[in-house]
Order: C-alpha cells, then sequence, then structure tokens
C-alpha cells in the first residue's frame, strides 16, 4: 500500500493526504512552497493545513516573518485513532437507540467503488457468522489489491471460513488454492456473471463488478434464509 493511499485510508482528504506526504518527505516549508511542488492552488493548500493541524498531524509557527509548517510526531495518528474510538464508543448507545426496530423491514445499503467493498469486508469479520460465495471469479481478490491480503491475515485469525461455489477455470483454482480456510465447489465457466451474491449473518449482498463497483447490501432473515436454502441445495448438487 503507498503512503497517499494509506493516508487517505486513515481519514485524510485527497489534498490532505498530498500536503501531508510534501511536508513528511520535504520537511519545514511555507505554504506557497507546498502549491508549486503539490500544484495545488495556495488556498487549497491552506485549507488542507488548517484540517491537518486541526487533527494535530501538523504544526506551525512563523521564521523571520513567514509561516512555515511541519509534520508533528507520527505518534499524533495514534492519538487521533484513540480520539475517534472514544467518540465512536459514546454516539454508539444513541445510534442504536434511534435505529429502527422493525426487523421484518429489510434495510437495503448500496454501496459503490472499492471503500464500499471494504466496508462490506470490514463488517463481515466485525459479523464473523458464517460466509457463502456464489458465482464469480474471485473478483475481490483482483479488486482490492493489497487489503484483500491484509484482510484475510484477519479472517484466518478469527477462524472465519470461505464455503463458495466460484466458476471452474484454471485461474480461479489456482487463486484458491493459496487461500486458507476456503472449501470450494465449482460450476461450469458458462455460468460466469459480472453478478455474484455473498452471504454471512443475515445479509445478502448483490455485488456487480464493472469499472466502478457496486454492492447492494439486503440485511433480512427472510432474504438470508430463502438464498441461504437455495446455496445448500446447489452445494449438494
Amino acid at each position: 500500500m503507498e503512503i497517499y493511499e494509506g493516508l487517505q485510508n486513515l481519514g485524510l482528504s485527497k489534498q490532505e493526504a498530498k500536503v501531508y506526504r510534501d511536508l513528511l518527505e520535504g520537511g519545514e516549508t511555507s505554504a506557497g512552497k507546498i502549491a508549486e511542488r503539490c500544484k495545488i492552488h495556495r488556498r487549497s493548500v491552506y485549507d488542507a493545513l488548517e484540517a491537518l493541524s486541526g487533527k494535530g498531524l501538523v504544526t506551525g509557527v512563523f521564521k523571520s516573518g513567514v509561516k512555515v509548517f511541519s509534520v508533528t510526531p507520527l505518534d499524533s495518528f495514534k492519538t487521533l485513532l484513540k480520539e475517534k474510538e472514544l467518540v465512536l464508543s459514546e454516539i454508539l448507545p444513541m445510534l442504536a437507540k434511534r435505529q429502527s426496530k422493525q426487523s421484518q423491514t429489510p434495510r437495503i445499503t448500496v454501496y459503490q467503488g472499492k471503500d464500499g467493498l471494504k466496508t462490506i469486508h470490514e463488517d463481515i469479520l466485525r459479523e464473523n457468522r458464517g460466509y457463502s460465495i456464489y458465482g464469480g471469479s474471485v473478483q475481490a481478490a483482483s479488486v482490492l489489491k493489497d487489503y484483500f491480503p491484509f484482510w484475510t491475515k484477519r479472517r484466518v485469525r478469527l477462524g472465519l471460513t470461505i464455503k463458495g461455489i466460484w466458476i471452474d477455470t484454471p485461474e480461479v483454482r489456482s487463486k484458491l488454492a493459496i487461500m486458507p480456510l476456503v472449501e470450494p465447489k465449482f460450476i461450469p465457466k458458462e455460468h460466469f456473471s459480472h453478478v455474484v451474491w455473498w452471504l454471512y449473518a443475515d445479509k445478502l449482498v448483490l455485488v456487480l463488478y464493472r469499472e466502478e463497483p457496486i454492492a447492494v447490501v439486503i440485511e433480512s432473515e427472510d432474504f438470508a434464509r430463502t438464498y441461504r436454502n437455495f446455496f445448500k441445495l446447489m452445494w449438494r448438487v
């Protein structure tokens, strides 16, 4: 994973990540120099620096009448994450109270892009209640790149097995051969579809793989039970 991508995964915007990386590599400097090197408008640089200062990641001082900026100790990231955890722990009970109690009504959420797929994969680990896949050709491993091996290590630590029915091709078999805790079965490659579905806990996920993947998460006991029964039938066949 590149530094720029990693900084964004930690919650920095694209502009903030560019400015922070520039300061990290170039050392103490002025906003004007950052704007020149990053080819960003100076106003955008100041906005990013202000946001980074608010997060405790950047500090600024005046030297010879010019304000220069530098990064704070890298442990500041740990402090930032701890603050977010504290905020989350405080608001979760309030969110839970406001959440609809109508369990009979399916709750549908649509995610777009790689970050959406990452969010779902994090939820799979959090639930840790079975995980089945039907169709596809292990596209998630290709789309999520560096994140997928990282996620797989955590899945293995939890002992979460993937039970899947994939398209039968040599490439798919070779990918699955090196994936731990996987129980595979196969269907003929003529049945390949860009739409794949996953099952875990009481959630059905319909994934459409294209340049910008789309995933529809349906949280419903009825939907999950129906698709799980279908999966069991196909597994026996």
